[in-house]
């Protein structure tokens, strides 16, 4: 796989965008890759400093600078230390100027979703699950799922438990999907989070929509925010007065 081919891959991955198939290689990557891995959290800590739509124009400049500067290097080799000196400086110049230049504009919904934005503390996920595992299978499978969520291995439980939907799709229940967005936002991927929350069918009446909510925010969808945020806000639910404080806020 070349390079291009890898931050594609990781691109359409963060941006919840492949196929099923795809997102099983990338899961299968990260668990078996180390340089896949490292490459992965590289990607993933740039498109949270500046946003998606940035980070490729910043990857863009960085590759070119580095470029020009191995270039610099060559021509003027007599000249190593003063050149690479200079080629350091200017690198640095340049890195500073992009992130003024690329630095997305602030997304007020951001701050919002960082303070009310809080997971469950405990997962219910397979208690009530009436899937063909085999009993035995089951409880690994949820005592598997547990450890890596109680200790914040968000993104293995994440391949894990679509690891687990694939095998057995009888097992894609309400819950499933409930805790499948609920680790997309904590993955830092409210596009994917709000298409599994959508499909949730029962259970978790006020949950679905307080999350896809926050996914919005998250976004910086406003305008889809408030209409759940208005509804939560006119009811009585475990969610009201929240949503009430942030509806009050993005309508100034």
């Amino acid at each position: 796989m070349t390079e291009a081919e890898r931050t594609e891959l990781i691109e359409g991955y963060l941006a919840g965008k492949l196929t099923d198939s795809k997102v099983l290689a990338v899961e299968k990557l990260l668990i078996d890759d180390s340089d896949f891995q490292r490459e992965f959290r590289e990607q993933k800590l740039l498109w949270e400093a500046l946003g998606p739509s940035k980070a490729n124009d910043f990857r863009k400049i960085v590759g070119e600078v580095l470029e020009e500067e191995s270039s610099r290097e060559k021509k003027y080799r007599s000249f190593r230390l003063p050149s690479l000196a200079i080629a350091a400086s200017f690198t640095i110049i340049l890195l500073v100027l992009a992130w003024g230049v690329l630095k997305p504009d602030s997304n007020p919904g951001e701050e919002l979703f960082s303070d009310y934005f809080s997971p469950p503390m405990n997962s219910t996920l397979f208690r009530s699950s009436n899937s063909e595992q085999p009993a035995s299978e089951l409880i690994q499978n949820q005592q598997l799922f547990d450890s890596l969520y109680y200790t914040k291995d968000y993104l293995k439980a994440l391949t894990q438990l679509n690891a687990l939907g694939n095998q057995f799709p009888d097992a894609q229940t309400s819950e499933y999907f409930f805790m499948q967005g609920i680790l997309y936002l904590l993955n830092d991927q409210a596009e994917a989070a709000v298409k599994q929350l959508e499909k949730i069918e029962v259970g978790h009446p006020y949950d679905k929509s307080w999350y896809i909510g926050l996914s919005y925010l998250r976004m910086g969808e406003l305008n889809a925010a408030k209409a759940l945020f208005s509804t939560l806000s006119e009811s009585e639910n475990p969610y009201r007065k929240e949503a009430t404080t942030i509806l009050g806020i993005i309508s100034e």
